[in-house]
């Protein structure tokens, strides 16, 4: 299985709700921050990513504050973080009400913008999904197609955890780490598998990961371990065991450290919904 395809098992997706849009010329919508509308539209869910689709006319979308974007019929905008922002049928163009506010009733709802023919439709939605301990797409996740999508047509230069994955020895680094991530690695291992030096891995992984190889395996350690937790019977010694602490204590010690619970106390939270 390779990195990308285990990471979306491991990281999981909590449901989606949404519902579709019909505009009128001229509209415009403004939508609050996802954060804000999550207790009445996934109360349980730690994070919403949100995102539009549109099926017939053309738009424009984009943070509050920044350029927006053209898009036309097929095109798909996603807002990773839940960021406010305004989607409207021509650029810059401020009327109508804050809908996400009113946090309409889910599909098969529709919501009518302006007055007239209906010449744009689209699909506006939510995907709720993990934050914590550890999630490393949550800049970049959508969809499985999106993202392997994204990452064949990313440009040189880019930065971030699919970057990463596209480069050559980072992405073996990855790859070694998401297959087993309970083998005791050290950064000397991690280079003599990939070829290179300890040096020019740290140096490489780093610059396009933003963050140590180490390190990313600690949390990498984490998210799986939560998610054993939470869908799995298995004892917290187990658990541990399976990511590679040679005790529980230790096991304990890492994972309230970087969720600020114990592990047991994680997994009762979650099955109850108050984490």
């Amino acid at each position: 299985m390779d990195a990308l395809s285990n990471l979306l098992r491991i990281v999981r997706l909590d449901g989606a709700f949404f519902y579709t849009v019909e505009g009128a010329d001229p509209w415009s919508v403004q939508a609050l921050p996802a954060r804000e509308l999550s207790p009445r539209i996934m109360p349980h869910t730690e994070h919403l990513i949100s995102y539009h689709i549109l099926t017939e006319g053309r738009c424009f979308g984009g943070p509050i504050g920044e350029e927006q974007v053209e898009l036309e019929a097929g095109d798909v905008i996603v807002f990773p973080h839940g960021d406010a922002h305004i989607m409207s049928s021509s650029r810059g163009l401020r009327v109508g009400v804050d809908l996400h506010s009113i946090a309409p009733p889910p599909h098969p709802s529709t919501v009518s913008l302006g007055k007239g023919p209906r010449t744009t439709h689209f699909v506006c939605g939510f995907l709720g999904c993990d934050l914590r301990p550890f999630n490393p797409l949550l800049a970049e996740l959508m969809f499985i197609e999106v993202v392997r999508r994204y990452l064949e047509a990313m440009a040189p230069g880019q930065t971030g955890w699919l970057a990463g994955l596209r480069d050559d020895m980072v992405g073996r680094v990855l790859g070694l780490i998401h297959r087993d991530p309970g083998h005791p690695w050290t950064l000397e291992e991690l280079a003599h598998e990939v070829a290179s030096s300890r040096s020019n891995v740290a140096k490489r992984f780093a610059e396009l990961v933003g963050q140590p190889p180490m390190q990313y395996l600690a949390q990498w350690r984490m998210q799986v371990a939560s998610s054993r937790l939470t869908r799995s019977g298995a004892k917290v010694a187990a658990v541990g065991a399976e990511v590679g602490y040679d005790s529980e204590a230790a096991f304990n010690r890492a994972f309230k450290k970087a969720t600020g619970m114990a592990p047991g106390a994680w997994r009762e939270a979650r099955r109850t919904g108050q984490a």
